[in-house]
C-alpha cells in the first residue's frame, strides 16, 4: 500500500491532506482536514467536498465545521453522505436548555471496507448504524451510546447481529455511573452496571456483569490459528469491587 500525507502551515492554521492507495492501486482514502485558529476560537473543516473514506465517495456540506470557543463550547455541522445511503453526521443543537448538546450519527457504515483501508486493523465486517449523544448541563455531562452491527464478523468468525446500549452519567455525590447492555440477534447477553468514585484520594470501583447465556463461540475469532474452538454458553455474575490501584 501507499500513503501520502501533506501538511501546509498557514498564517491562521494548518491544512492537511491524506491519500491512501491499496496494493491494487485503489484509492481508499482521499481526505483533507483544515485547522484554523483565531484569538477566540478553534475551527476544523473537511476538504474536498467529495472526499473518499473506506473506498466510498462522500458529499460534504460546504459549510461543514467543528468550532470550539474559549469556553470549550462546541458547535458542529458536518454531514457526509454517499450515494448508497452511507452517512456520517456530527451536529450540535444550540436551541436547547442544555449548555452543550452534540450527536454523532452513523448510517450504513461498512466495517469491512474500513478494515481494508487500515492495514494493521483486524478484519471486522458488518454494517454499523447508531448514535452517540453527549449532553452537558452546568458542570455535569451525560453520554449515551446506541449502536448495532448487522451480520458482524471478526477475522472470519461470524458474531451475528450485535447491539450495544450504554449510558454514562455523574451522580450528585461525585461518583460516576455506567449502565450497559450487549445483545446478539436481538437477545440481551451481557448486562453491566458500575460505579466509580474517589475515597481518600484513591479511585474505587464496584461493577457487576450479568452473563445471560453468552455464546462461547463468539470468542473463536480472537483465538489465533484456530488453536481451539469453543462451543456452548456461559451464565453467571461477575462482581468487581475495590480500589483501582
Amino acid at each position: 500500500f501507499e500513503s501520502t500525507l501533506n501538511a501546509l502551515i498557514t498564517a491562521h492554521g494548518i491544512e492537511t491532506s491524506l491519500v491512501f492507495l491499496d496494493e491494487k492501486g485503489h484509492k481508499g482514502i482521499d481526505l483533507g482536514v483544515n485547522l484554523e485558529t483565531t484569538d477566540s476560537l478553534f475551527q476544523i473543516s473537511l476538504t474536498p467536498l467529495n472526499p473518499i473514506l473506506a473506498y466510498r465517495k462522500f458529499n460534504v456540506n460546504a459549510d461543514n465545521h467543528i468550532t470550539i470557543n474559549q469556553k470549550d463550547h462546541i458547535q458542529a455541522n458536518m454531514n457526509l453522505l454517499a450515494d448508497d445511503g452511507t452517512a456520517l453526521r456530527l451536529y450540535s443543537l444550540p436551541d436547547t436548555n442544555a449548555e452543550q448538546d452534540i450527536t454523532l450519527s452513523i448510517t450504513n457504515f461498512n466495517l469491512g471496507e474500513l478494515s481494508n483501508v487500515l492495514p494493521f486493523m483486524p478484519m471486522i465486517t458488518g454494517m454499523l448504524n447508531g448514535d452517540i449523544h453527549a449532553v452537558k448541563e452546568t458542570e455535569q455531562a451525560t453520554l449515551s451510546v446506541d449502536m448495532d452491527v448487522k451480520e458482524m464478523g471478526y477475522e472470519g468468525s461470524p458474531l451475528g447481529d450485535i447491539g450495544l446500549g450504554l449510558i454514562y452519567f455523574p451522580n450528585n455525590d461525585g461518583s460516576h455511573l455506567v449502565d450497559g447492555i450487549l445483545s446478539q440477534n436481538q437477545r440481551d447477553i451481557i448486562l453491566v452496571n458500575g460505579r466509580y468514585w474517589t475515597e481518600n484520594e484513591e479511585g474505587q470501583i464496584e461493577a457487576e456483569a450479568h452473563l445471560q447465556r453468552l455464546p462461547l463461540n463468539m470468542a473463536n475469532g480472537f483465538i489465533t490459528d484456530n488453536l481451539a474452538r469453543l462451543e456452548g454458553y456461559i451464565s453467571g455474575i461477575l462482581d468487581v469491587r475495590g480500589p483501582v490501584s
